[in-house]
């Protein structure tokens, strides 16, 4: 019985963070950005970054060292661009108060919906709209394709020609086979 109280105790600690979990999530990669953005000043101060790559294996050819350069900035790089993604995304998810991708996109559906309510929902298939338009669409097609085969294939008039030569000249494609 009281393992059962420790577990209910347990649960009801992890549902009171529960809310705080985003944004200590997007506080941390924040935090990590101000420091991997403070490192690189840092290092780019002196303006001898190149240098300060092959300082710490003394002796090191200058291409291990480029190497060594090049691992780093690529760690750097890779650590602001993650940690900034993070902040925003976990800064937007706090804000709109989702949990998921799907429930962030139906807050912004929601949102751009109750904005511009002149757009109408493309998830909406069976509107009179969307049947109109594809009956539309396919009975122009229908038409194309009956008038085909009543013409035959459509052929390259002298206009289409000449301007079809042009473009493929100034693309570099050649004459047309």
């Amino acid at each position: 019985m009281s393992q059962n109280a420790g577990q209910t105790s347990a649960d009801s600690v992890v549902d009171a963070m529960r809310p705080y979990k985003k944004a200590v999530v997007g506080i941390s990669a924040v935090v990590a950005f101000v420091c991997m953005a403070a490192t690189v000043r840092k290092r780019a101060g002196n303006g001898r970054l190149f240098e300060q790559a092959t300082q710490h294996g003394r002796g090191v050819s200058p291409r291990v060292g480029a190497y060594i350069f090049a691992t780093q900035t690529f760690i750097a790089a890779s650590t602001l661009v993650g940690s900034g993604a993070l902040a925003i995304s976990m800064g937007v998810a706090t804000a709109l108060n989702v949990n998921s991708i799907q429930e962030f996109s139906d807050v912004v559906r929601e949102k751009v919906h109750q904005r511009f309510p002149e757009l109408r929902r493309s998830s909406d298939e069976n509107s009179p709209e969307n049947i109109q338009s594809t009956k539309d669409f396919f009975s122009e097609l229908a038409y194309e394709l009956e008038k085909e085969e009543k013409e035959g294939p459509w052929s390259e008039s002298a206009a289409h020609s000449i301007i079809g030569s042009r473009v493929r000249h100034e693309l570099g494609l050649g004459p047309r086979k």
